[in-house]
């Protein structure tokens, strides 16, 4: 028993090893190749030019490829944003507003359609190594009044950490936990029916 366990800690350790030898920009390009799906709670933090936080939210968010996500904060207030593929969800429940629109022309070269998509959406990016378990992306070419850069954060492979920075300095900070890869989700958590009355606005741009 005691030789069983002494070989699951070194084969684990040893897998433990071999994630941290790989630079955080192969442990970006694995989980975009070898994830299907992920899950995960988010500790949300928006920080300002001066260091100040200035905004703090948690909630949920799942990804499955190709390009369907769902972000949904639940503190301190509701709001649910979901992609299909095809379109862009915004739910609003305190506005009783239900936004949507055309996705191919609202995520080129962000963080969602970066988790969400394919490897080869690396390719708008440059990646600059931080740590081994932290790597800069900056988009190609800079995009004004978009964010100007995006770190992710590894541990053993997971994603844990994404901070992203406008060009206003200002900071949003994700911190992720619980996170398990794919697992499969229906189509349906990926649209929003939101309830009658609710002001719906669509946008075709």
């Amino acid at each position: 028993m005691k030789l069983k366990l002494i070989i699951i800690v070194l084969a684990w350790g040893c897998l433990s090893l071999a994630w941290a030898a790989k630079p955080a920009s192969e442990q970006l390009k694995n989980f975009l190749e070898h994830t299907q799906s992920y899950q995960a709670q988010f500790q949300q933090q928006v920080i300002d030019d001066k260091g100040y936080v200035v905004e703090q939210s948690r909630g949920m968010m799942l990804l499955q490829r190709p390009n369907q996500f769902r972000w949904e904060y639940k503190q301190p207030y509701v709001q649910v944003i979901t992609a299909n593929g095809e379109k862009i969800f915004i739910y609003d429940p305190d506005l009783e507003q239900l936004t949507i629109k055309i996705q191919e022309t609202n995520l080129q070269a962000t963080p969602a359609l970066l988790l969400s998509g394919k490897a080869e959406v690396l390719n708008q990016f440059t990646l600059e190594d931080m740590d081994s378990n932290r790597v800069r992306l900056k988009a190609i070419p800079p995009k004004q009044g978009e964010f100007q850069q995006i770190i992710f954060g590894f541990e053993q492979g997971k994603l844990v950490y994404m901070e992203m920075m406008d060009s206003l300095s200002q900071r949003s900070v994700f911190r992720f936990s619980n996170g398990v890869t794919n697992i499969a989700f229906k189509s349906e958590a990926f649209v929003i029916h939101p309830p009658k009355g609710t002001d719906v606005i669509e946008s075709l741009r």
